[in-house]
């Protein structure tokens, strides 16, 4: 999977977290299969711990980005229970449509009661950056740190 843009590189030749950022939040809804071909991400210190677990697996990055993109995803919905913040629930409740049954943004709108557009252009935006930011609390950045 190519990002849809290019990549720039930073002064050492490595993609920028800009980049690394793009390059997550279109990769969500990726198979497995899709998802191994990420080996940018690979240097991240928790994708390369998670994938470790599945050394002997046909996909062992796929497999380790599938459970860190799903962790993000549930630890999203777990923190909008109870909260009082819209711009989280509505990002959470997009998930809970979009993300793991791979449903479409209309089918999100419709169960949100918005227009397709309104959903696409605000909450998907949101949800995503959102759960981009989650990944890499969850895996720290490239200096290590988490």
């Amino acid at each position: 999977m190519k990002p849809s843009r290019p990549i720039k590189h930073s002064h050492r030749g490595h993609p920028s977290h800009e980049d690394y950022r793009t390059l997550v939040a279109e990769s969500l809804k990726s198979p497995v299969e899709a998802l191994e071909k990420l080996t940018k991400l690979e240097s991240l210190p928790g994708v390369r711990e998670k994938a470790r677990r599945y050394h002997d697996d046909v996909y062992p990055l796929g497999k380790a980005l599938r459970e860190i993109f799903d962790e993000a995803v549930q630890a999203i919905e777990a923190s909008s229970a109870g909260v009082r913040d819209m711009k989280l629930s509505r990002a959470a409740s997009f998930l809970k449509v979009w993300y793991p049954d791979r449903g479409t943004v209309a089918e999100a709108a419709r169960q949100l009661g918005m227009t397709r557009s309104y959903v696409s252009s605000k909450i998907r935006r949101n949800a995503i950056d959102t759960v981009v930011d989650q990944f890499f609390k969850i895996v720290g950045d490239l200096s290590g740190e988490k």
